[in-house]
């Protein structure tokens, strides 16, 4: 997932969608936007994982 989607997703999830762009930067500066990101990121690498095991196994 690109950065501009993760952005999106975070801002509406916690209501920063209308937000001028200077106070996104400084939510794109706190531990919540980090770990969210980080978790959207683990999320992509284990669902490439878990599709790759269950391939692997059902040959």
């Amino acid at each position: 997932m690109d950065d501009k989607k993760i952005d999106d997703m975070f801002f509406k999830l916690y209501g920063y969608d209308l937000l001028p762009n200077e106070y996104k930067e400084i939510a794109r500066e706190t531990s919540a936007y980090a770990g969210f990101r980080l978790y959207i990121k683990m999320q992509e690498i284990f669902k490439n994982k878990i599709r790759w095991i269950l391939g692997a196994l059902t040959k």
